[in-house]
């Protein structure tokens, strides 16, 4: 790891379940804080993978929309949250702000949903519903089947509202509308897998698929990012070098063939 980041690899270490941090924090790049990862079960790594896609894409998920914060929302990297003005505190959606609950009183004649305000109960809708002019009842609506939204891939009615969808392997780009992957020019990416016993077989097939989660979001071609494979144990076995596979496709396919190593651990710290 020391002579890797000696020729400028970046390297981000994530350690599953009971790994051992301080061998993880020796592997990392620094600042350890941003290279260093955690994970606590197998069952959690895919979530995971969409806060590591963050990082690794450089993704500002509060400027891409669909947050869903009501006040303010807080970029931090992989992730966002939502914060409230002066004089509100957030509620139990971890998205509202409320702050006198009116809608507790039981007297508001809500349809949907009640949202207290400095004013008292105000009426929503649910997604794909409008307010009518009473103040209290809602109506189906669907605004992507009545606006030219200009989405490229899919448009989501939300309310009031709507946004855009790309589809897997592709985000949104800053006009809200247009999609494409998130690495373009020329990367060189290897992925660093444990394969000794203690993982178990059924988890280190959740590992491959945390990889391929990856890939998705690469642009994988011989003139943008290439990507590589090493799975490690009581050796080391490249199971596939940069710039053999030149799709995203043929990337993911050549991962879920990888046979589980099953030996001891060697990370040679």
């Amino acid at each position: 790891a020391a002579q890797a980041r000696a020729r400028g690899i970046e390297i981000y270490a994530v350690g599953v379940q009971r790994a051992d941090v301080g061998s993880l924090r020796a592997m990392a790049s620094p600042p350890l804080d941003e290279h260093v990862f955690l994970v606590e079960s197998f069952d959690l790594i895919q979530e995971f993978g969409l806060q590591f896609q963050g990082r690794l894409c450089g993704k500002d998920l509060c400027a891409e929309g669909g947050h869903g914060c009501q006040h303010q929302c807080v970029s931090t990297p992989g992730t966002f949250h939502c914060a409230c003005n002066p004089g509100y505190q957030l509620a139990a959606d971890n998205k509202s702000c409320l702050v006198v609950d009116h809608c507790s009183f039981g007297n508001h004649s809500c349809q949907h949903e009640c949202v207290s305000t400095f004013g008292g109960p105000q009426c929503y809708c649910r997604e794909g519903h409008d307010l009518l002019p009473d103040g209290r009842s809602c109506q189906a609506r669907d605004l992507c089947n009545g606006v030219d939204h200009g989405c490229e891939f899919q448009c989501v009615s939300e309310g009031l509202s709507y946004r855009c969808l790309c589809p897997e392997g592709q985000q949104l780009q800053a006009d809200g509308k247009s999609c494409n992957r998130c690495r373009e020019g020329h990367v060189d990416l290897v992925l660093l897998v444990d394969g000794s016993k203690s993982v178990r077989p059924q988890n280190f097939e959740l590992v491959k698929r945390f990889v391929n989660q990856i890939v998705d979001f690469l642009d994988v071609s011989p003139e943008g990012t290439r990507v590589g494979l090493v799975q490690f144990s009581s050796r080391v076995r490249t199971e596939f070098p940069l710039g053999r596979y030149g799709t995203a496709a043929e990337v993911k396919q050549a991962v879920l063939a990888v046979e589980y190593m099953e030996r001891g651990t060697m990370t040679g710290l």
